[in-house]
């Protein structure tokens, strides 16, 4: 009978593991060096050249990042949800200003505390973030914010401009207090599925108080879009829009250009969202909201609906498992057998 050497198999697996390890196309970021993590904060990564495009980069639970950040190179940055306390959901925050530079940069789970945030490069998608700060500008085209909460303005390059044009924001939460309303500035862009609400109270009636200003040539649909100040201060300046089966806080007939859309007359959303729960629980619809029903496909206007529903503490859909392996014996009718398990990041 052939014997098995359990050290030399022992010895195999770890060399695997370290294999694995040295080509990893995932790596951990903490500021806290005594964490072991791979790098310190997203600039030192891109500072390296073991991180090439394509990789990921898990933000440690309790991750922290002060300072200002900018990608330049094609990653996806996962971080672990938003609302949520306790382990292993201790949220990951980037509260510095972030540059992202890199075409195909991919965000999810991220909590972005910066004053102000920029999209500079095309093809980048915002997904399941918490959004806050004054501003997130968006510099290039083809951007994707989807499944975000977001307490800041989305503001493009200026409408009839390529440079913000074939965004997508859809299934969105969006308040902010910010004057020129909460989307803006958009050329040829997709705006479906949102609760969209501004809460800036100040000045008089005025173009960029309204809650949709300045885009053009873009679908919107299947939004819940109010405004806190005045119930009909929700679009100006949306010009050879296609827009539809939207829930509008204002008068009947204050927009006749755009009779498919469901006007309730008020600013008060008690019968529109069901108000209760914390955070982003409250947005839901109540159970007899007008936005049941109302969307385009006969499904419901909000972010709880359409192609990509809202998930509730934005978990990310990828969690960081970190690679380990375990080697057992067993001797069994004079046999031994070796048993490995290998659990590696979940990519």
């Amino acid at each position: 009978m052939e014997k098995v050497n359990c050290k030399t198999l022992f010895a195999v697996a770890l060399l695997a593991v370290a294999v694995i390890d040295a080509h990893a196309t995932s790596w951990r970021i903490n500021n806290d060096v005594t964490k072991h993590a791979h790098f310190t904060d997203i600039n030192a990564a891109m500072a390296s050249e073991d991180v090439v495009a394509g990789d990921t980069l898990y933000l440690d639970p309790g991750c922290a990042l002060g300072s200002e950040q900018t990608i330049t190179k094609q990653v996806t940055i996962v971080g672990t949800g938003y609302f949520r306390t306790g382990a292993p959901h201790v949220s990951a925050v980037l509260a510095g200003r972030l540059n992202i530079n890199a075409a195909g940069t991919k965000l999810t789970g991220v909590i972005l505390n910066g004053g102000s945030n920029y999209i500079n490069a095309t093809n980048v998608t915002m997904e399941r973030c918490n959004i806050n700060g004054s501003y997130l500008y968006v510099n290039s085209t083809n951007a994707t914010i989807r499944q975000c909460f977001v307490c800041a303005q989305i503001r493009g390059k200026g409408e009839s401009s390529n440079a913000s044009m074939g965004c997508v924001i859809e299934n969105n939460i969006i308040e902010t207090n910010i004057s020129y309303g909460c989307i803006c500035q958009f050329y040829i862009a997709t705006i479906r599925n949102n609760y969209i609400r501004t809460n800036y109270s100040s000045g008089t009636l005025q173009v960029y108080n309204h809650t949709i200003t300045e885009v053009d040539y873009s679908q919107i649909n299947n939004n819940i879009i109010s405004a806190t100040k005045n119930r009909n201060w929700v679009l100006s300046d949306v010009d050879n829009c296609t827009l539809s089966n939207n829930l509008l806080s204002c008068d009947e007939g204050t927009y006749s250009a755009y009779p498919d859309n469901v006007c309730f007359g008020t600013n008060d959303m008690s019968s529109v969202i069901c108000n209760t729960g914390s955070n982003d629980e409250k947005y839901q619809l109540a159970e007899e909201s007008p936005a049941k029903g109302a969307a385009n496909d006969g499904g419901d206007c909000g972010p709880f609906d359409g192609g990509y529903p809202y998930v509730l503490s934005g978990l990310p859909l990828a969690f960081p498992y970190y690679t380990q392996a375990n080697v057992g014996s067993v001797a069994r009718d004079g046999k031994v057998n070796v048993s490995f398990q290998i659990k590696m990041q979940n990519e």
